[in-house]
């Protein structure tokens, strides 16, 4: 079956098995492409992801115990922005290497990263 056919028939209303059976096939194709996809990016990372594990791991070396840091404060030591800093110490976060707390400022909060 054709793409074209299953999709004027998926319009019409008629649902066959062997539409059902194309369905399946498509999406086990589709499974198939995405693995590959995440396995390539984990054996060969771009150099924006390449660039991204390296501040981290500075981010994870310069950090000092019982000190507690915004993220306006870690863009500013690594030379970089908020929105680039802010997604990595989710992951930080999420790794446990990191515990987020709030920070309360004259007129905003925001969050603040201690080493774990």
């Amino acid at each position: 079956m054709t793409s074209r056919k299953f999709f004027e028939s998926v319009i019409e209303g008629t649902i066959t098995n062997e539409m059902v059976e194309f369905a399946k096939g498509e999406i086990e194709k589709l499974d198939n492409k995405n693995e590959r996809k995440r396995e390539s990016s984990k054996n060969n990372p771009t150099p924006y992801q390449q660039a991204t594990e390296e501040l981290k791991s500075n981010i994870k070396s310069s950090m000092e115990s019982n000190k507690t840091y915004s993220a306006n404060e870690l863009a500013a030591m690594f030379s970089t922005t908020t929105q680039k800093i802010s997604p990595i110490m989710k992951s930080l976060v999420d790794e446990g290497f990191v515990t987020v707390s709030e920070l309360k400022f004259e007129r905003h909060k925001a969050k603040g990263y201690t080493l774990a």
